[in-house]
C-alpha cells in the first residue's frame, strides 16, 4: 500500500503513522483487513491499534478467541453453499471436497476417524449381516 519492499521492512512496534499512513490509507487497510478476516473492523482500528504488532494481537484475539458466533458459522455455512452450488456436479475435485465435508461433518460430531462410512461397511457385509441390520434398524423380519 505505501511501497514498502516486504513485510519485513516494517517493524512490528513501529506506529503506522510514522510508515506513513492517513486516514485515507488507514482506511484502506481496514477494508484490506476486513476482506481477508472476515471481521467487520472499525474505520478508526488503525488508530485505536497504532503498530502492526498491536493490530495483528487485536486480530488474532477477534479471530481466535472464544468460541464463534452462532450466526458467523450458519453464514458461513450459507456462503459456502454457494460457492459449491457452482462447482460442476463432477470431477475428482468434486469427490475430493465432498470427502473433505463428510470428515468435517463426522469430526464435528465427535465421530472417529476411524469409523468406517457406512457404505464401506455394507459392501463388506455378508448377506446375513445385511439381513440382520434391516431387521434391526427397520424391523423387517425375513
Amino acid at each position: 500500500m505505501l511501497g514498502h519492499p516486504s513485510a519485513d521492512a516494517v517493524a512490528a512496534d513501529r506506529p503506522f503513522k510514522d510508515l506513513g499512513f492517513d486516514s485515507v490509507t488507514a482506511v484502506e487497510l481496514r477494508d484490506r483487513l476486513n476482506t481477508v478476516t472476515g471481521q467487520r473492523l472499525p474505520a478508526t482500528v488503525v488508530f485505536d491499534y497504532p503498530t502492526p504488532a498491536e493490530i495483528a494481537e487485536y486480530l488474532w484475539a477477534g479471530t481466535f478467541a472464544g468460541e464463534p458466533d452462532y450466526p458467523v458459522v450458519l453464514a458461513e455455512i450459507d456462503r459456502l453453499k454457494s460457492v459449491l452450488s457452482a462447482m460442476a456436479e463432477s470431477g475428482a475435485e468434486r469427490f475430493e471436497i465432498t470427502a473433505r465435508l463428510e470428515a468435517l461433518v463426522k469430526d464435528f460430531r465427535g465421530e472417529s476417524a476411524d469409523d468406517e462410512p457406512i457404505d464401506t461397511e455394507l459392501e463388506a457385509a455378508t448377506d446375513d449381516e445385511v439381513f440382520d441390520l434391516a431387521e434391526k434398524e427397520l424391523r423387517i423380519e425375513f
